[in-house]
Protein backbone atom coordinates (compact mmCIF):
# COMPACT_ATOMS: atom_id res chain seq x y z
CA UNK A 1 0.00 0.00 0.00
CA UNK A 2 1.71 3.32 -1.10
CA UNK A 3 1.32 6.01 1.55
CA UNK A 4 0.97 9.66 0.36
CA UNK A 5 1.61 12.71 2.48
CA UNK A 6 -0.96 15.73 2.56
CA UNK A 7 1.78 17.95 1.08
CA UNK A 8 1.19 15.72 -2.20
CA UNK A 9 -2.47 17.08 -2.80
CA UNK A 10 -2.01 20.83 -1.75
CA UNK A 11 -1.72 21.92 -5.05
CA UNK A 12 -4.86 19.81 -6.14
CA UNK A 13 -7.05 21.48 -2.95
CA UNK A 14 -5.22 24.87 -3.74
CA UNK A 15 -6.89 24.75 -7.47
CA UNK A 16 -10.10 23.06 -7.00
CA UNK A 17 -10.64 25.89 -3.99
CA UNK A 18 -10.29 28.49 -6.48
CA UNK A 19 -12.95 26.93 -8.82
CA UNK A 20 -15.53 26.67 -5.81
CA UNK A 21 -14.78 30.44 -5.05
CA UNK A 22 -14.53 30.74 -8.13
CA UNK A 23 -18.18 29.33 -9.06
CA UNK A 24 -19.41 30.71 -5.98
CA UNK A 25 -18.98 34.50 -7.52
CA UNK A 26 -20.15 33.28 -10.59
CA UNK A 27 -23.27 31.84 -9.14
CA UNK A 28 -24.05 35.11 -6.97
CA UNK A 29 -23.33 37.34 -9.86
CA UNK A 30 -26.23 35.20 -11.52
CA UNK A 31 -28.37 35.67 -9.00
CA UNK A 32 -27.97 39.81 -9.03
CA UNK A 33 -28.66 39.63 -12.59
CA UNK A 34 -31.67 37.86 -11.76
CA UNK A 35 -32.92 39.86 -9.28
CA UNK A 36 -32.44 42.64 -11.12
CA UNK A 37 -33.90 41.00 -14.18
CA UNK A 38 -36.78 39.61 -12.09
CA UNK A 39 -37.20 43.05 -10.37
CA UNK A 40 -37.23 44.98 -14.03
CA UNK A 41 -40.20 42.01 -15.08
CA UNK A 42 -42.61 43.14 -12.37
CA UNK A 43 -42.06 46.62 -12.96
CA UNK A 44 -43.58 46.23 -16.12
CA UNK A 45 -46.04 43.81 -15.35
CA UNK A 46 -47.16 46.71 -12.71
CA UNK A 47 -47.26 49.10 -15.69
CA UNK A 48 -49.15 47.00 -17.92
CA UNK A 49 -51.55 46.30 -15.47
CA UNK A 50 -52.25 49.58 -14.30
CA UNK A 51 -52.31 51.15 -17.94
CA UNK A 52 -54.72 47.94 -19.26
CA UNK A 53 -57.10 48.87 -16.37
CA UNK A 54 -57.35 53.07 -17.25
CA UNK A 55 -57.58 51.64 -20.91
CA UNK A 56 -61.05 49.48 -19.79
CA UNK A 57 -62.22 52.28 -17.19
CA UNK A 58 -61.83 55.41 -20.08
CA UNK A 59 -63.13 52.67 -22.71
CA UNK A 60 -65.82 51.84 -20.86
CA UNK A 61 -67.10 55.13 -19.42
CA UNK A 62 -70.61 56.43 -18.93
CA UNK A 63 -71.46 59.42 -21.19
CA UNK A 64 -73.91 62.02 -20.13
CA UNK A 65 -76.24 63.33 -22.72
CA UNK A 66 -75.02 66.64 -22.22
CA UNK A 67 -71.62 65.75 -23.59
CA UNK A 68 -73.27 63.10 -26.93
CA UNK A 69 -75.28 66.49 -27.69
CA UNK A 70 -72.09 68.55 -27.69
CA UNK A 71 -74.09 70.85 -24.42
CA UNK A 72 -71.74 72.50 -21.99
CA UNK A 73 -68.73 70.73 -20.70
CA UNK A 74 -68.07 69.36 -23.84
CA UNK A 75 -64.18 69.04 -24.50
CA UNK A 76 -64.35 66.74 -27.29
CA UNK A 77 -66.70 68.32 -29.86
CA UNK A 78 -66.27 72.02 -30.75
CA UNK A 79 -69.68 73.96 -30.47
CA UNK A 80 -70.49 76.47 -32.79
CA UNK A 81 -71.96 79.64 -30.89
CA UNK A 82 -73.48 82.65 -32.92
Amino acid sequence: MVRRSVTQFMPILAALSVYAVANVLLLLTALQLLDRLLLSAGVALVVVAVSSRVFHRVKHRRVSPEQVSGGEGDSLTPTARQ
